[in-house]
């Protein structure tokens, strides 16, 4: 039998951040689907391995702060030098404009825009009226 539960509630549920009702409906699917069981005895296992991780014995290379310092002084090096500030700048457009092409071609991008452009409007009219009514009432005390 395969199984489309979602992996999200087991998620939840492991975490204790998984409402009641949600949390009997995921106890009552365990009993059923050992898929389902088998994957939440992989997440315990991982975050019981993840727990018992320090800080400390994660160890970053000194080879790795020289790296960072070469490139933050690359970056802020006069352009003549190489790779500079300006530079930096243009990619950072050029990846905002391809962003931008990207997103032009997700499906309900037209749809999205106009409920925002509806909701702001009705947003900017209440939000209008609401003040108006504020300031009657000021003037009035």
């Amino acid at each position: 039998m395969d199984c489309n539960f979602d992996t999200a509630l087991l998620h939840d549920y492991l975490e204790g951040t998984i409402d009641e009702l949600e949390k009997i409906f995921v106890d009552e699917h365990l009993k059923v689907c050992r898929k389902c069981k088998k994957e939440l005895t992989h997440l315990k296992l991982l975050f019981w391995e993840l727990e018992g991780i320090n800080d400390e014995e994660i160890d970053i290379p000194h080879e790795l702060e020289s790296i960072r310092e070469n490139v933050v002084d690359n970056i802020m090096a006069d352009e003549s030098e190489g790779f500079g500030i300006k530079k930096l700048l243009r990619i950072q457009k050029k990846n905002l404009e391809t962003s931008n092409m990207y997103i032009n071609y997700i499906p309900g991008k037209d749809l999205f825009e106009k409920g925002i452009k509806k909701s702001s409007s009705i947003l900017y009219n209440a939000s209008g009226k609401a003040i108006k009514k504020g300031i009657k009432i000021i003037q009035s005390r």
